[in-house]
């Protein structure tokens, strides 16, 4: 079942308790890299395991730089030792010396799961799901809808498309034209986004996700989301152009 940003915590929290539990490592984190992960998690599908998955990463990413800062420490040792740090200054000039990066704690923080999420959600079949048309977004969420509904694996094509013209009405979306689900489906599948039964089916067609669910939601969300930022942005310049046109006005 779904579980909430708070119930998500909790589960890590015990999972961490527990010298790290099967499945993660054993490795300190920040409170606030915690509640960022069961966050990112539960605004998706607050899928327990995906919110492990996401908490192992980071630690991964963690241990990798702090093993990182450790190599880097030794050799900037080694060098003032042997005097080389100072002949470098003296050699290029103390305006040319970088500067190390702030040093961050070996906990697991928030840029490590920022890092982790990325990772998660950049493959190549989140960049084909960002890509696809509109339709193509409706029905996929309409397939997402009717797996959830059935708890089956597949879902019958004229189910599905019955879903998606649903959701173009109730979201004030152009219908697909007539046969258009097949088309859509074929198109899907030849991403390899869907498998889909053979397009002579017809309406007894069936059609699975060739791709993990959350994926699919999280790209459906996010292009959303995107397209309400842009649109706000649009409605603030256009805001300010109005707003200068009227003080000219009465100048």
């Amino acid at each position: 079942l779904p579980r909430s940003a708070d119930q998500l915590m909790q589960i890590v929290k015990g999972r961490l308790h527990n010298t790290g539990g099967p499945g993660l490592i054993n490795s300190p984190f920040e409170d606030t890299a915690v509640q960022l992960a069961s966050r990112k998690v539960a605004a998706v599908s607050g899928d327990a395991r995906r919110v492990l998955e996401l908490c192992r990463r980071g630690a991964e990413l963690a241990e990798a730089r702090v093993r990182k800062q450790e190599k880097e420490l030794e050799r900037e040792k080694e060098n003032m030792h042997n005097g080389q740090g100072a002949m470098d200054a003296d050699f290029f000039g103390a305006r040319n010396v970088t500067r190390p990066e702030k040093k961050r704690s070996n906990a697991v923080d928030i840029k490590d799961i920022q890092t982790a999420q990325r990772e998660m959600f950049q493959t190549p079949h989140m960049h084909l799901l960002e890509a696809a048309s509109r339709h193509e977004r409706i029905f996929l969420a309409a397939l997402v809808m009717e797996l959830r509904r059935s708890g089956l694996s597949d879902a019958c094509i004229t189910n599905v498309m019955r879903t998606h013209e649903q959701l173009c009405r109730q979201f004030d979306e152009p219908l697909p034209p007539a046969g258009a689900a097949a088309a859509i489906a074929c198109r899907l599948a030849s991403i390899r986004l869907l498998l889909a039964d053979p397009g002579r089916k017809r309406s007894a067609q069936r059609v699975s996700l060739n791709v993990p669910r959350d994926d699919v939601v999280y790209a459906l969300k996010q292009r959303e989301n995107n397209a309400a930022k842009a649109a706000a942005a649009a409605m603030k310049e256009k805001g300010l152009k109005t707003g200068a046109v009227s003080k000219e006005e009465f100048a």
